[in-house]
């Protein structure tokens, strides 16, 4: 037997309330982050693509879980959210250093995925359990071939080394619309010993030039 207490999904509802305020398709404001950080660990990445694009990156892990289930073993398993904000940009000119552009975004992919994670025998077990992503602004052509990929690989439940992934396809994405993957997976995977991974990949055009961007949530050790 186990007991359940299922709770409001904090980050999610906030978020909803702040895109009635903001414009997060575009770009990420600094006053949304600080409504955010309250209730989110908040962490920044930029990459770049190549001499003309980067993509900046803003991951936001709710502190506060959806549901809590407690066993009989006493383990208590937590299931939280996390979003990310992924804006694919054209780099600053003549600056050295690969920067934001005050210019808005050519693709904004928004991803969601949802975890559960216990400490067991001194070590901090994860799954990882859905996934959604949201392409919420493209503003160039040929949109297509959307991916959607989770992996969990390495040790899982202490003893065993699995390797489980899952993936669907959609051939023409609409903006707006919100595509989910379920992954199936039945283990939780030392955090410490193994890659976690939900990805969402889609092609466009851009002139001449084509690029395959990749947005992705990889969770780790749990703070």
């Amino acid at each position: 037997m186990s007991s359940i207490n299922v709770y409001k999904d904090i980050l999610k509802e906030r978020l909803n309330s702040v895109e009635l305020y903001y414009d997060l398709s575009e770009k990420m404001p600094k006053e949304a982050l600080k409504l955010l950080e309250p209730i989110a660990n908040i962490e920044k990445a930029v990459e770049e693509l190549d001499n003309n694009r980067i993509q900046v990156t803003y991951t936001l892990k709710s502190k506060n879980p959806v549901e809590i289930q407690k066993f009989q073993s006493g383990n208590v398993e937590r299931i939280y959210n996390v979003t990310s904000y992924s804006y694919i940009m054209k780099a600053k000119e003549n600056t050295g250093s690969v920067t934001e552009d005050s210019a808005q975004s050519d693709i904004t992919f928004r991803n969601t995925a949802y975890y559960s994670y216990y400490t067991s025998n001194n070590f901090r077990v994860l799954k990882l359990t859905k996934g959604s992503t949201k392409i919420t602004r493209f503003v160039e052509t040929k949109l297509r071939n959307l991916q959607l990929s989770a992996v969990c690989s390495g040790t899982a439940e202490e003893t065993a080394v699995y390797n489980e992934k899952n993936s669907t396809t959609v051939a023409s994405p609409k903006v707006g619309t919100t595509y989910s993957l379920n992954t199936g997976f039945k283990y939780h995977y030392v955090t410490t010993a193994a890659l976690i991974q939900y990805k969402a990949q889609v092609t466009y055009s851009h002139g001449n030039s084509s690029y395959t961007p990749n947005s992705y949530i990889t969770l780790g050790t749990i703070g």
